[in-house]
């Protein structure tokens, strides 16, 4: 009874051909590059999710104008800055009226509302967002 050796060359073949831990070793390769697409995805999700979370503060100042619970400006614009503070941006809300409408016009870094950070290309990129309400009487 032979016992083969692992030297010879018909085991070192056998060895080659087997591929039962081929499937691990693409998932060790890949997953990196599904972890980082599904952090960029997050990362522009957040951004977006925050755009709408300053729109509803912008909203919230104009409303607020609107109907009459504040009188000036001014108290709009600062009403709208408190709102987009937790964002740690620092934001100059300009608020004008314009015949029966109030506007405001908030301009924020895309980095200030991104979550990750991994966009950063885009940290820098300026969003214009504003919304006007027709002033009651």
């Amino acid at each position: 009874m032979s016992a083969q050796s692992p030297t010879r060359p018909s085991a070192w073949r056998g060895r080659l051909k087997d591929d039962s831990g081929s499937a691990s070793i693409e998932a060790v390769i890949w997953m990196p590059v599904f972890i980082v697409f599904i952090a960029l995805v997050f990362d522009a999700s957040m951004i977006f999710m925050n755009r709408a979370h300053v729109m509803r503060a912008i909203q919230d100042g104009n409303r607020l104008y609107a109907v009459g619970r504040v009188n000036t400006l001014e108290e709009t614009e600062a009403a709208i800055a408190a709102g987009v503070a937790r964002f740690g941006a620092t934001v100059e809300p300009v608020t004008q009226r314009q015949g029966q409408f109030v506007q405001s016009v908030v301009t924020v870094r895309a980095g200030d509302l991104s979550g990750v950070g991994l966009l950063q290309p885009f940290a820098n990129l300026q969003l214009t967002i504003f919304a006007h309400h027709l002033i009651e009487d």
